[in-house]
């Protein structure tokens, strides 16, 4: 299961390098190393590391990640050219956090707290994370968990749908990538959208937004079987 993690995580930051937020933060990157001769972790050895850490101590995990995903922390590394990489760190991170819900840990002694504590940081960093690359990842995540925890799945449909409406999560009305890959989640779990949801969707100008909403959508919608 972990290899799979660390397989996911490479895919993404391979295919999603060169987004405008990401390119912004290579070009602070390179003045935050003319004044350091300390070499950056590279993401596969972050992961491998969280990996470890969530196997031999799962508290330590979240403590880690609560820091990291603290409001005053995005803040900083929004902010300050000398954590411009700090988004590596916080995209292996949600990817090791969803290792907490493979089904080989469901008789771990308190296994319920640490997932609704993964759970909680993971909506934290899809709704706050000022990196599009890691909101993006953090939706790869839940994908996973949903897979492997199939019963919360409706845990995760509130989330899914608040960051799809989120106006970062677009441009001049068309959709980024995020959105589809919202709708492929919601999609492959059978969640339907909400009227709002699909409403918007179809007046997204991205033309994938708008398939794949028309695909997810069924005869009923949540709103239809008295989900709001």
């Amino acid at each position: 299961m972990k290899n799979t993690t660390f397989k996911f995580l490479c895919g993404v930051l391979g295919l999603s390098l060169f987004t405008s937020l990401e390119v912004q933060a290579t070009k602070f990157s390179k003045n935050a190393d003319n004044n350091s001769s300390t070499p950056a972790a590279k993401p596969q050895w972050l992961l491998r590391n969280y990996l470890n850490l969530s196997a031999k101590n799962p508290k330590k995990l979240l403590s880690v990640a609560t820091d990291m995903f603290s409001t005053e922390n995005l803040r900083i590394s929004s902010i300050e050219a000398s954590r411009a990489d700090d988004w590596q760190k916080r995209l292996a991170m949600v990817s090791a956090l969803s290792d907490l819900f493979d089904p080989a840990l469901n008789r771990t002694r308190d296994i319920k707290v640490l997932r609704k504590k993964s759970h909680d940081l993971l909506t934290t960093a899809l709704l706050t994370d000022p990196s599009l690359l890691v909101r993006d990842g953090t939706v790869e995540s839940i994908r996973r968990i949903i897979r492997m925890q199939p019963s919360e799945l409706q845990t995760w449909r509130s989330p899914l749908e608040k960051a799809f409406l989120q106006q970062k999560n677009m441009v001049h009305g068309e959709g980024l990538f995020i959105r589809e890959t919202i709708l492929t989640a919601m999609k492959e779990a059978m969640l339907v959208p909400s009227k709002n949801l699909k409403r918007i969707a179809l007046k997204d100008k991205n033309v994938n937004v708008r398939n794949l909403v028309q695909s997810t959508s069924g005869t009923k919608t949540f709103d239809d079987i008295g989900g709001r």
